[in-house]
């Protein structure tokens, strides 16, 4: 009879469930909803589709404390292999879940760092306090990939295809040259697209000589007299470097 006891209790260890979290994040979605006792991470690897987000920006944290414990939160953030994790806030003050309730859940804004990483990883601790000075952890990690913010667009006129602060025969023969001749070009395609299609070929010589010698459309804005961003949205990379008289150049 004993042995048949030991085998069944065997067999509902063997197949019950996976236990829930005590707390584990919900946002950014945790590598797994397992309880995770070992730190960083209980050994979990890394997930094939981590949260993509622009380095330095703002991140609203979610999670759900399922088990009540007297205690706080920390989120700490590792820029690779977690590793040399960073603490980004701490001493979160714990809830009771509200009666009638299964769970009580968390928001906060955090702002991530300024550094572009590819294997970030967040870090979610429950610290324990039923005994002060032998607090117990619970860990929820999420994988995060952080980009480098976009740079932005320098000034420039329309049409100065050589960023020499003023528009004349020299752009367009600027244009034809990086066109046919294999001239390196400037550190400006908006400024060669002088008619703001999205791309430079040979239409955007030609629309620079119409308009300076046989009364053509004015260049689009920012136009050819005044400096300023490309308000449109286009394909072509990013101005590196302002024009003459545009601010550096």
């Amino acid at each position: 009879m004993r042995s048949l006891v030991h085998l069944a209790l065997f067999a509902s260890l063997l197949f019950s469930p996976p236990l829930a979290a005590h707390a584990t994040l919900l946002s950014p979605k945790p590598r797994t909803a397992l309880t995770l006792k070992s730190g960083p991470c209980g050994g979990i690897p890394r997930t094939e589709e981590p949260l993509v987000i622009e380095a330095g920006s703002e991140l609203d944290v979610v999670w759900e404390e399922y088990v009540d414990h007297p205690g706080f939160y920390r989120l700490l953030f590792s820029e690779a292999g977690d590793r040399n994790f960073i603490v980004l806030l701490d001493q979160i003050p714990d809830r009771r879940i509200p009666s009638g309730q299964e769970a009580e859940t968390y928001t906060t804004r955090i702002k991530l760092p300024s550094k572009p990483c590819e294997e970030a990883t967040l870090l979610l601790i429950q610290v324990m306090t039923e005994n002060p000075s032998l607090p117990k952890y619970y860990f929820s990690c999420a994988d995060l990939q952080l980009t480098a913010p976009p740079v932005p667009d320098a000034d420039f006129r329309r049409a100065d295809a050589n960023l020499d602060g003023g528009i004349d025969l020299s752009d367009a023969v600027e244009t034809f040259e990086v066109l046919f001749l294999g001239a390196p070009g400037t550190a400006c395609a908006d400024a060669s697209d002088s008619n703001d299609d999205g791309v430079v070929d040979i239409s955007d010589g030609i629309a620079t000589l119409l308009w300076l010698f046989a009364a053509g459309t004015e260049p689009p804005p920012p136009g050819p007299a005044a400096c300023g961003p490309d308000p449109s949205l286009d394909v072509l990379p990013a101005c590196e470097s302002a024009g003459a008289g545009c601010g550096g150049g």
